[in-house]
């Protein structure tokens, strides 16, 4: 499977989060807001529909939690998130 550079610039985002107004008084990552500035920031319109399919075909079923769980690790992201396929579907309805 190819991987496109887009979804790794996505995943390694880059936000500190103690400093970025995405943590909840009781220490939890408010993920949703998050997920849309980490698109704002790191997805050009040409790229949206190229990280769309990416994400369309790595949710469709045909692969396992631990291989997409594998192949998010492989892009050395910044937030460590379970079950990764959970962060992806909230990532792949930020794109419409």
């Amino acid at each position: 499977m190819q991987i496109p550079r887009v979804f790794v610039r996505v995943c390694r985002g880059g936000f500190p989060l103690s400093e970025s107004g995405f943590v909840t008084a009781q220490g939890d990552v408010d993920i949703v807001p998050l997920i849309a500035v980490i698109v704002e920031a790191n997805v050009n319109p040409d790229e949206r529909k190229e990280l769309r399919d990416f994400l369309d075909e790595l949710l469709s079923g045909a692969y396992t939690e631990a291989q997409i769980q594998a192949i998010y690790e492989g892009t050395d992201p910044t937030l460590g998130v379970e079950p990764v396929s959970s962060f992806l579907k909230m990532l792949r309805h930020a794109l419409n």
